[in-house]
């Protein structure tokens, strides 16, 4: 019965990730109109950026997506200088809470919402500009689910932006951003450890596809994702 459920759970989130229905890391199993990939893309932030805008700015941290998500959603104050910055984290699925009446039962996550002084805003957004989240993307590359990494889109000086940050190999740099991130989390869940999933990702076989995990894999464009591909 575990294996058949795990079986459905992976059919169930290949649609939501790539189809129109969504589910946002913030709100219930969809009442969202974004799916996940439009959710990591900032479509939504996206469509309201133009000259003017506040810096509107999300960082997702991908540790293994069936495993740990953790979002960071940073909204910028213009007259205050301060900012908002709302926080999700999602530990890995539990089968036993699998329903089909909440199909996202398994990923319920812990939530917090922090409000930032103006120079706490300012310091975190030097630590994302000089993580290089701004700068051209590395068009091309691919990032599979069962990885680790951070992406970081939004809305920078009127302008949408999508960036990307691999964390596999042992050469492989934490953003600056991200210590800053942990400094503002008090939902108690700890980092997975980067290291330590490296090591054991080294000694794993690779997935199969009818093994009941999901595995996925997203490119980056010039300009955001391009869309999901095969495992």
């Amino acid at each position: 019965m575990k294996q058949r459920a795990g079986y459905a759970l992976s059919s169930v989130l290949a649609v939501l990730i790539t189809g129109c229905t969504s589910i946002g890391p913030n709100e219930g199993p969809l009442t969202r109109k974004v799916s996940w990939f439009s959710y990591l893309n900032a479509d939504d932030i996206r469509e309201t950026c133009k000259p003017g805008s506040p810096e509107r700015i999300r960082m997702v941290f991908n540790a293994d997506y069936a495993e740990h998500v953790r979002t960071y959603d940073l909204t910028v104050d213009d007259k205050t200088g301060g900012a908002s910055l709302a926080i999700r984290v999602m530990p890995s699925a539990k089968l036993a809470d699998f329903s089909f009446s909440d199909l996202l039962a398994p990923w319920r996550g812990a939530r917090g919402d922090v409000t930032l002084t103006p120079k706490q805003s300012t310091r975190l957004q030097g630590r994302i500009t000089r993580s290089g989240a701004f700068e051209p993307p590395q068009a091309g590359l691919s990032l599979v689910s069962n990885e680790f990494y951070w992406l970081v889109s939004g809305c920078h000086e009127g302008k949408g932006f999508l960036n990307a940050f691999p964390l596999s190999g042992t050469d492989a740099q934490i953003p600056d951003f991200v210590s800053s991130l942990k400094t503002f989390d008090k939902t108690g869940v700890p980092f997975p450890d980067v290291a330590d999933h490296n090591r054991r990702l080294s000694r794993m076989p690779p997935r199969h596809p009818q093994d009941g995990s999901l595995t996925f894999t997203i490119r980056v464009g010039e300009n955001g994702l391009q869309g999901t591909l095969p495992p």
